[in-house]
């Protein structure tokens, strides 16, 4: 399990270094990609230094997949693409391109992988019980 953690945490690193990148190298040829709104280079830039602190965060992860580093890179990940969905499908100011849709679908596949992760081993350290533990009977005097 942790093997499969560690691979899903990487492919995140891989997404976000790919868009973090490609906001440094090409930041109106991916503005365009992003929004429809006008072009500002240092709201470009900060955000692709952004998803390098997340690459990061997920490459810290990856490397000691302790409970909290997960659940950390978990936050992220479905904060940022509930806000990314909201803004392709409802605030309509993200282009449905190919490849923004496939980086969200990419991103919150990974993102519930995880969670669904984190479920599990809680169940195995909680010793597969579910609901709240039952009281202890009183003894009587």
């Amino acid at each position: 399990m942790k093997n499969h953690v560690q691979s899903a945490l990487v492919i995140a690193a891989i997404l976000y270094l790919g868009w973090g990148l490609s906001l440094l190298v090409a930041p109106e040829q991916m503005h365009a990609l992003l929004s429809s709104g006008t072009y500002d280079p240092t709201t470009t830039a900060m955000f692709g230094a952004s998803l390098f602190a997340f690459v990061l965060v997920f490459l810290i992860a990856a490397h000691n997949p302790t409970q909290e580093t997960v659940h950390a890179s978990v936050s992220g990940l479905l904060f940022i693409g509930f806000v990314g969905l909201y803004q392709m499908f409802v605030a309509k100011g993200m282009p449905q391109t190919t490849l923004t849709v496939v980086s969200m679908v990419v991103n919150l596949a990974v993102a519930i992988y995880l969670l669904i992760s984190l479920t599990d081993a809680a169940m195995v350290v909680g010793g597969g019980k579910r609901g709240k533990a039952k009281p202890k009977a009183r003894r009587r005097r």
